[in-house]
């Protein structure tokens, strides 16, 4: 796999990642582990609020708002940010001999 020769496929892959990323963990990651946190603090019966205020139900809709919904959202956010935080490290090391040799070509 030569990077000279595929330029315009790894310049489109660099393109779509982010938001192939984006809608997966919007759609996937997020919206399950917000539902997982709605359904621990479901109501019985049709209630409009609990004493905390942190879940609403009526007859046809159930929403949920406060930090106790979307706490277990960012921590997943925040898992994701740092596993790609050193997989970005790990590939910036292990390249480092090939930033030389080119910021070595640049200056010579």
């Amino acid at each position: 796999f030569s990077a000279q020769k595929n330029v315009g496929a790894i310049y489109g892959w660099l393109s779509v990642s982010p938001m192939l990323g984006s809608f997966f963990l919007s759609t996937k990651v997020f919206s399950y582990v917000y539902d997982s946190a709605m359904a621990k603090q479901l109501l019985p019966s049709s209630s409009v609020a609990d004493q905390s205020g942190i879940l609403h139900q009526t007859t046809d809709d159930v929403f949920c708002t406060g930090g106790a919904c979307f706490a277990n959202a960012f921590w997943a956010g925040a898992l994701c940010s740092l596993v790609s935080a050193a997989i970005t490290a790990w590939l910036a090391k292990r390249c480092t001999h090939l930033y030389d040799y080119l910021l070595a070509r640049v200056v010579a």
